[in-house]
C-alpha cells in the first residue's frame, strides 16, 4: 500500500509477501523510470497485442489493464472487476488472449472453468476454487448469459465465508485474485454488467481460426521467451506512476473506487 516495489526473492517481512522468482531474472526497474524507460516498457507490451482484433482502444486498454492488476494487486484496497473478453465467433483469440495477459505474473497459462446451471454448485465451486488461493480464476467460453447471485457476490467481495465441502466448518476466504471471463456474443445481467470490464474483439472475417500473417506464428513462445521483459515493462509502467507521487487517476467506477483510482492514475502517468 505504500507503493515500495518488492524484488528480491524471499520473505518481505513489512509487506508480507514471499517472493518466489525461481530461475526467472528481471531486469532492474528505475526507481524514477524515464520517459524512455516507459516508452519501451509500451512496446514490449504491444508486441503481446499487436495480432489481437481489438474494436477500439478503449478495449486495447482494458487489456493492458488486467495484464498490470496483479503486479499492483497490494496497492488496491478492495475488489477487482470482472474483465469480460467478448468475440462474435469462435476462434477470435479470447482464451489465448487471457492466457497471454496473465502468462507474465502467472508463469503458465491459466485453464479455464465453466459456470455450473446450478447456483449451489456455483458457489460450492467459487469455495473451492478460493480455497487454493488463486491469482486468477477465469470462467471460459460462457455458453449462456452470465446471471449468478453469487458470482455477482463475490466480485464485490474482500472475503468469502461459504461451508467447506463435508464439513461444518465456514472459513473465511480472501478474495485478492483477478477475475476473468471470455464468451461469444456474452450476455451479462445487470447486476454483473456493472461489475464488469469490457473487452471486445472482432476479427471481421467469418472463420477467424484461418488467419494467418501473424506477427508472432508462436505467441504463447514469444511470452514464455520475454516473460522477464514483459515483468519488467509492467513494473516499469507502475512505478512510473508511484514515482509521480500515486496521483488518483481521473476515471472512477463504483464499487471499485480504488481499483480505478489506481489503474486510472497508472494510464494518466
Amino acid at each position: 500500500s505504500k507503493g515500495r516495489l518488492v524484488a528480491r526473492a524471499g520473505y518481505h517481512a513489512e509487506s508480507g509477501l514471499f517472493v518466489a522468482t525461481r530461475n526467472l531474472v528481471v531486469p532492474r526497474v528505475p526507481h524514477v523510470p524515464t520517459d524512455g524507460d516507459v516508452e519501451r516498457a509500451k512496446a514490449i507490451i504491444h508486441e503481446v497485442l499487436y495480432d489481437f482484433p481489438f474494436v477500439s482502444e478503449a478495449d486495447r486498454i482494458n487489456a493492458i489493464a488486467l495484464m498490470i492488476l496483479l503486479f499492483v494487486r497490494e496497492l488496491i484496497d478492495g475488489p477487482t472487476p470482472l474483465h469480460l473478453i467478448t468475440k462474435p465467433t469462435p476462434g477470435s483469440g479470447g482464451t489465448k488472449l487471457v492466457q497471454m495477459l496473465l502468462y507474465p505474473a502467472l508463469g503458465l497459462r491459466l485453464e479455464g472453468q465453466t459456470v455450473p446451471d446450478s447456483g449451489s454448485e456455483v458457489q460450492r465451486r467459487i469455495t473451492a476454487a478460493l480455497l487454493s488461493v488463486p491469482e486468477a480464476i477465469l470462467f471460459d467460453n460462457l455458453k449462456k448469459p452470465l446471471d449468478s447471485e453469487h458470482i455477482a457476490s463475490v466480485l464485490t467481495a474482500s472475503t468469502w465465508a461459504d461451508r467447506k465441502i463435508d464439513t461444518s466448518d465456514l472459513p473465511r476466504l480472501p478474495v485478492r485474485n483477478a477475475w476473468a471471463a471470455t464468451g461469444n456474443n456474452a450476455k451479462t445481467s445487470d447486476e454483473i454488467a456493472r461489475r464488469t470490464v469490457a473487452i471486445r474483439l472482432d476479427p471481421g472475417v467469418d472463420r477467424p481460426w484461418k488467419r494467418t500473417g501473424f506477427r508472432h506464428q508462436d505467441l504463447d513462445g514469444w511470452v514464455a521467451e520475454h516473460r522477464a521483459q514483459l515483468v519488467w515493462a509492467l513494473l516499469t509502467l507502475a512505478q512510473a506512476w508511484v514515482a509521480a507521487g500515486m496521483p488518483s487517476g481521473t476515471l472512477t467506477k463504483g464499487m471499485y473506487e480504488s481499483w480505478a483510482r489506481v489503474m486510472s492514475g497508472v494510464f494518466d502517468v
